[in-house]
């Protein structure tokens, strides 16, 4: 079984859904046993790493996560879920995370446009329509 960690944020959902479309044994979960026990888990998320560290806190994962991950069970981090690891991030003024990876979340410092990472509508081109990536893709599709 694969926990798919609900801590009251994030992209779950749709984590969910892809596991279940290959045919994946997932659960939807912030119960510690269920959490433990699993053959791996997944910490999706989206927004900031003080929204997602006190969300963690508040549904009571962090112990669990950070034992199945000293037991070397397989983890995956999707966005938040992976920045949570460091020590600290920099993001709105500081947030201490959970120390498994030693190191510091910084802020870019650039005068080029940072890119965007979410949905948005797509507008290719016609010529790009004939890619096969985008074979099947509405030209007005709401893609990430």
């Amino acid at each position: 079984m694969i926990a798919v960690v609900d801590y009251g944020a994030g992209n779950v959902q749709s984590v969910v859904n892809a596991l279940a479309a290959i045919e994946a044994p997932v659960v939807l979960t912030n119960d510690t046993a269920a959490i433990l026990n699993a053959a791996g888990v997944i910490v999706p998320g989206v927004g900031a790493a003080q929204d997602t560290i006190r969300n963690m806190e508040r549904h009571g994962v962090i112990a669990p996560l950070l034992e199945v991950i000293r037991r070397g069970t397989p983890y995956l981090g999707i966005c938040m879920g992976m920045q949570a690891l460091m020590s600290f991030s920099e993001e709105h003024g500081g947030q201490r995370c959970l120390d498994v990876i030693p190191g510091r979340v910084r802020r870019l410092e650039t005068t080029l446009p940072v890119p965007h990472m979410g949905w948005n509508q797509a507008r290719p081109t016609l010529r790009a329509l004939e890619h096969p990536l985008l074979r099947g893709i509405a030209a007005d599709a709401h893609v990430y």
